[in-house]
């Protein structure tokens, strides 16, 4: 069953708690999967994380409930992505949930790849995760977060 425009913004913008009190970023070509829940704990939310294989510092964050994908941050310094209408995104970009369109359409964000805990922690904010909430983040030495 699709989701509504409505519901699904109503989901993203749900305040939530972390489940983990320490997340790990995933060593290359590996995925990482951590829990968060609504306040009334209705919903528990699975974020991911994959890491690409060649690129160090191309990563993917996304929130779903259940299998409905609702947020997605692609971080990637030489990311393409053509949008429904033809506009071409050249960069790292989110993909927000839409009736129309799904997950298909990009909205670029200005961030640097290397920033790995920031853009999680950025990405942990814009679903609402409660700031008290947030997980430490460890990562591996070959991510040099600045």
């Amino acid at each position: 069953m699709a989701l509504t425009e409505k519901e699904a913004r109503a989901l993203i913008e749900e305040l939530k708690r972390c489940a983990e009190k320490k997340i790990e970023f995933p060593s290359v070509g590996q995925k990482q999967e951590f829990y968060t829940y609504s306040m009334d704990n209705r919903h528990q939310y699975t974020i991911h994380i994959y890491r690409g294989k060649i690129n160090r510092l191309k990563y993917n964050i996304s929130a779903r409930l259940y299998s409905d994908v609702l947020l997605e941050l692609h971080v990637n310094p030489s990311n393409r992505h053509l949008n429904p209408d033809g506009s071409l995104i050249t960069s790292s970009h989110w993909h927000i949930y839409s009736e129309k369109y799904g997950l298909k359409e990009a909205l670029e964000v200005d961030l640097k790849a290397e920033n790995f805990v920031n853009n999680t922690i950025r990405f942990l904010k814009k679903f609402h995760v409660v700031y008290s909430e947030l997980p430490s983040i460890i990562y591996q030495n070959d991510i040099n977060d600045t």
